[in-house]
């Protein structure tokens, strides 16, 4: 896999002094920055603190660029900093096809994060209440928030899937019988893998979600080039066929699959990130609307999650 630092030489590059926006939420631009150096902040609705950048090689603004649509978030440098300017996404995957792979690979990594991050939450909440000993069945406000954090589970497992909607040209086909599994969760596979035709279902060992697959066009692996591990379990429900591409780097010779892909991560990564902070948000308000026989234990509750937060590598 390519390392994208080393394809950068020939871009454009701009340098922010801290406390300078390098772009502001609302903004229509289309301009895709990738950080070199120096930290930057990302602030979302109503100056909502999500996270802060200092590795090089970041992308900044790619939801915009990719989706065309206003900036999500601001991102103000806090302290100098220099970043490569692309200006043109999709001239890029047809121009450099390497840093075109790196940008898909590093967007995968940010949405397993995200996703993560929103499977755990809610098993780290119960386990922060149950440690200061907030008993949820006499706190109607907490259980409609756990209730909440369900029905975003369902969401996760009908929303995450990509169906690619590109003709493409396989390396060759791989045929399964009822119950052959394709992929265990956990599982490092190296091959892209596409649903032909058939029908599968998605499980994980803590039944964060369960899914049936069965649209042609579906991506059932997107292979260990471009992500670590299997997020979940893939089994063939009935007799299937799956499309497959041993070398990912071969989705580029065709750019149209791969800006398709890469559009399809942003896309998710838009929704989940406004889930997220719409569900902190609600959380961090909580204290506020409770009766006052429980604030205290709800505010150590806020300051337990708060430090939790801080490892999530975002």
């Amino acid at each position: 896999m390519p390392n994208l630092l080393n394809h950068l030489e020939a871009f454009e590059k701009q340098t922010f002094i801290a406390g300078e926006h390098i772009i502001k939420q609302d903004e229509n631009s289309r301009v895709l920055y990738i950080l070199l150096s120096g930290q930057v902040g990302i602030v979302g609705e109503h100056g909502i603190h999500i996270s802060q950048i200092s590795k090089a090689g970041s992308l900044i603004g790619e939801l915009s660029a990719l989706l065309n649509i206003p900036r999500t978030a601001s991102v103000q440098a806090r302290s100098l900093c220099e970043c490569v300017v692309i200006d043109d996404v999709q001239a890029l995957f047809k121009q450099h096809n390497d840093v075109a792979l790196s940008l898909i690979k590093q967007s995968l990594e940010r949405l397993n994060i995200l996703i993560g991050a929103l499977l755990q939450f809610k098993q780290q909440f119960l386990q922060t209440i149950n440690s200061v000993s907030l008993n949820i069945e006499y706190l109607p406000l907490l259980q409609d928030y756990m209730h909440d954090w369900d029905e975003i589970q369902n969401q996760l497992s009908s929303a995450y899937p990509f169906i690619l909607q590109t003709q493409f040209s396989a390396e060759y086909e791989l045929n399964l019988e009822a119950g052959q599994i394709l992929i265990e969760e956990g599982e490092y596979a190296d091959a892209f893998y596409v649903l032909k035709h058939g029908k599968t279902e998605q499980t994980r060992r803590d039944n964060a979600f369960y899914c049936q697959y069965s649209q042609t066009g579906t991506v059932l692996n997107i292979g260990t080039q471009l992500v670590c591990a299997s997020l979940a379990t893939i089994t063939a429900t009935e007799t299937t066929k799956v499309s497959v591409i041993e070398d990912v780097s071969n989705l580029l010779s065709n750019d149209k699959l791969g800006l398709e892909l890469l559009s399809q991560i942003a896309e998710r990564i838009v929704q989940y990130t406004d889930i997220y902070v719409k569900m902190k948000s609600r959380f961090l308000s909580m204290d506020n609307n409770i009766a006052p026989i429980y604030r205290q234990r709800m505010q150590k509750v806020v300051s337990l999650m708060q430090e939790q937060e801080k490892r999530i590598p975002f």
